[in-house]
Formats: structure tokens, C-alpha cells, sequence
């Protein structure tokens, strides 16, 4: 028997006899017609995605150097931040990954939006999103510290943030604070997502779902090309990577993104106009006033605890949500021997909840599939056939782009330390 949140499902020896039969025959065709698709072509699908991204970070990189350069300086204020966050967010994180990728997999835009898993969630996993954002904004905060202390000891001098003109002459109008919210945190949580766990997760979680998240993750913080970011956002998106994959869906990860740069711009709206006392920074020092350093500072690490461990369980009430109900009706067709026995079926024919806690021998079914989920790396799922042979060619030439990537992205980010130490 098994259950999700919103209805029971029940099936029958009969109903999963013919359901079996019909998938392996689809399945089987779908392979094989993909297959025979795939090999009119040189290269899989990770090689012209490693391209598309390559390409992506040469272009940010170029932004960015032609900013440097002051080529954006004619702009002043608002429109200089319209200007840059519409060429980096919208057209090259967004735009070119959809089009590009329509191109490599010629197929339509909906499609697309489909394979970046662009997937409907329902509002209580939205709120959960929400909460999430808020403890990684925690945690992020923690991490990010730590960090810039150790390369601060490296002799890296980060450069302070400046907002524009607007914020630094107190106008904080609220066209002005939309607007900044707008650019910062609304742009990079759709766009960025859509380029990192859109189109090259989804793409390299065929090869490995531990290695995409890694690499993804890895990827997300060099394309920042700066080593006082690299390193938290690496974190942030090895863990927005993780709670794509297990809730299905890249809403989650927008949200999270979302809650964690508007958090981070609020409070420097705060700081810009004085009220430094109520960001994050000023209710530690207020904090550390009141019981002192050393109990403050544990106060804070159970805060820290805490958060951890919360965000740990809501993202397995996420996956029990969206996954759970898939991946144990897998688990069972694989072992349809054990689960079909008739001491395993009650007197409806439908398997008992004892015989699937007995198989799974774990504290929980559901932490026992999600072990499943991230233990069969090479699993390749209904959807996700496009590269199930792809192993055995080429596979050095696949990867190729997406290697050097990686190695622009650290080039330009040890670059970045060396120009801090200077």
C-alpha cells in the first residue's frame, strides 16, 4: 500500500501485472528510438551542453571586463543596474540556455521548460521553500564568514559593497528598493537556476545524481568569478542541486535562492540607511552586549544547529511529498519476487505495509528510498534516456567543455584572490 499526502494508491497483483508489461514495452521502445536518434549524431547531448555553458562564461566574463573597463560608467544609478543584470540574468543565463538548448535537442520551448524541470509544486511546498531560504540565509551567513576570515588571513582585501547612488544619499525610495530587489534577487533566482539546475543539472545527473550536484554546485560558485563568493555560493548550490533532484522540480530551488539574496540585500538597504542595528550583524553585536561573547556565540551555534537540522527535515518532507510515491512504486518493481508473495499481500491483493518495512529494514521506508535515490547513481529514470549509452564513446570528448569550463572558472577566480592580495 502506498501513501502520499494527498490520496492512498492501491495495486493490485493484476493492475501492476499490466501496468508492468505495458511500461517495459514502451520503455523499451522509447530506448530504442532515442538510441537510434542519438547515434545519427557525433556527440551526446553533455557535449553540446558543455559548449552552451562554456559559452555562458565567456560571455559574463566579457560583461564583466567591458564593465570594469567603464564602458557601462554613461549609465548612472538604476539604469547602470538594469543594464548589466539584463545582459548577465536575462539574456545569457537565461535566454541563451532555453534557445540554445531548444536548438541542440530540436524541440519547442515548452519542452524545454519541461527537461529544466519546470514543474507545478503545491503551496505547502512553496511555504516550505520559503522557510528554508530563510535558515540557509542563516547558514549561508556562518559559512561566508568563516571563509572570507581564512582568505582575509591569506592577505585578500574584498571590496565593500556599494550600492548606488540612490541608497548612499538616503533616498530609499520604494521604486528604488523594488527595483534593487528586482535586479538582485528576482533576476538570479530565475535565471541562474535555469542555467545551473535547469539545463546543466538535468543533464549531468544522467551520468550520476552525487556527481551532478557536486559538479553543478562547484560550477555555480566559479561562474560568481569571485573567490570571496566562490566558496559559499559552491555550498548553497551543491544544496539548491540537492533539492532539485529531490523534489522534482526547480521552483524549490528558486525560492531558496530568492529568500537568501533578498535577505542579504534587505540588510544592506538596512546598513545604507543607518539601521545597521537591526541586520543581521547588529543583532549579534546587540546580542553579544547583552549575555556576553562567550554565551552569545553559543546561543548562536545552537541557532546554527538548529537550522541545520530543520532544513534537513523539511527537505524530507519535500521528498516524501514529490518523490516518495515514485521511487518506492520503483524499488517494488524491481523486487517484484519478494513483494508479490502471498504472506506480503493482504485479502484485497494489496501489498501490506509490514512487508515493505520488513524489505526496507531501515528506520523508514521513506529514508530507506531516499538512501535508493542517491545510492543508484547510474539509475537512469523514465525521462532520462537521452545518454544511457554514452558511456561507452566518446566520453573524455563529452565532458571536454564542460572541464573547461571549470578551468576558466578557476583561473578567473584565482585571478580574483591574486588582484584582493595586491
Amino acid at each position: 500500500m502506498l501513501k502520499d499526502d494527498n490520496q492512498e494508491q492501491k495495486i493490485s497483483v493484476i493492475d501492476y501485472t499490466i501496468m508492468q508489461e505495458n511500461v517495459d514495452y514502451n520503455e523499451k521502445q522509447r530506448i530504442e528510438k532515442l538510441y537510434k536518434g542519438e547515434n545519427k549524431r557525433k556527440h551526446s547531448n553533455l557535449f553540446y551542453v558543455g559548449i552552451v555553458y562554456f559559452f555562458i562564461l565567456l560571455l559574463v566574463i566579457g560583461v564583466r571586463i567591458i564593465s570594469n573597463l567603464g564602458f557601462f560608467d554613461s549609465f548612472t544609478g538604476l539604469k547602470q543596474e538594469y543594464i548589466s543584470s539584463s545582459l548577465i540574468q536575462i539574456v545569457i543565463m537565461f535566454s541563451v540556455p532555453l534557445l540554445l538548448f531548444c536548438l541542440i535537442k530540436k524541440q519547442g520551448l515548452k519542452s524545454t521548460f519541461k527537461d529544466f524541470k519546470y514543474k507545478k509544486i503545491s503551496g505547502k511546498i512553496i511555504t516550505i521553500s520559503i522557510v528554508i531560504g530563510v535558515l540557509v540565509f542563516l547558514l549561508n551567513g556562518f559559512i561566508a564568514s568563516i571563509f572570507s576570515f581564512i582568505i582575509n588571513l591569506l592577505g585578500f582585501e574584498a571590496s565593500p559593497v556599494q550600492l548606488t547612488d540612490n541608497a548612499e544619499n538616503g533616498g530609499l525610495t520604494a521604486f528604488y528598493v523594488f527595483s534593487l530587489i528586482f535586479c538582485s534577487c528576482i533576476l538570479p533566482a530565475i535565471c541562474e537556476e535555469t542555467a545551473h539546475r535547469g539545463m546543466l543539472l538535468n543533464t549531468l545527473k544522467r551520468y550520476g545524481v552525487t556527481k551532478a550536484i557536486i559538479i553543478s554546485g562547484i560550477m555555480f560558485g566559479l561562474i560568481h568569478l569571485n573567490i570571496n563568493q566562490f566558496f559559499y555560493t559552491a555550498i548553497i548550490g551543491c544544496f539548491l542541486a540537492f533539492l532539485t533532484i529531490i523534489s522534482d522540480s526547480i521552483y524549490p530551488a528558486m525560492i531558496v535562492h530568492f529568500m537568501n539574496n533578498f535577505l542579504s540585500t534587505i540588510g544592506e538597504l538596512l546598513n545604507s540607511a543607518g539601521y545597521d542595528s537591526f541586520s543581521l550583524n547588529g543583532i549579534l553585536n546587540f546580542a553579544n552586549s547583552i549575555f556576553g561573547t562567550v554565551l552569545s556565540n553559543f546561543i548562536l551555534f545552537l541557532v546554527l544547529v538548529f537550522s541545520a537540522l530543520l532544513i534537513v527535515y523539511l527537505c524530507f518532507v519535500i521528498y516524501k511529498k514529490q518523490k516518495y510515491s515514485e521511487i518506492l512504486l520503483k524499488i517494488q518493481k524491481k523486487n517484484v519476487a519478494y513483494f508479490y508473495r502471498f504472506e506480503n499481500l493482504d485479502e484485497n491483493g494489496i501489498i501490506k505495509q509490514s512487508a515493505i518495512d520488513k524489505f526496507f529494514n531501515a528506520p523508514s521506508p521513506q529514508l530507506a528510498s531516499l538512501l535508493y535515490l542517491s545510492q543508484r547513481q547510474g539509475e537512469k529514470f523514465m525521462n532520462n534516456f537521452e545518454d544511457v549509452y554514452s558511456k561507452d564513446k566518446g566520453m573524455f570528448l563529452n565532458w571536454s567543455f564542460i572541464i573547461s569550463a571549470i578551468c576558466l572558472g578557476v583561473i578567473v577566480t584565482i585571478f580574483t584572490f591574486i588582484w584582493g592580495t595586491l
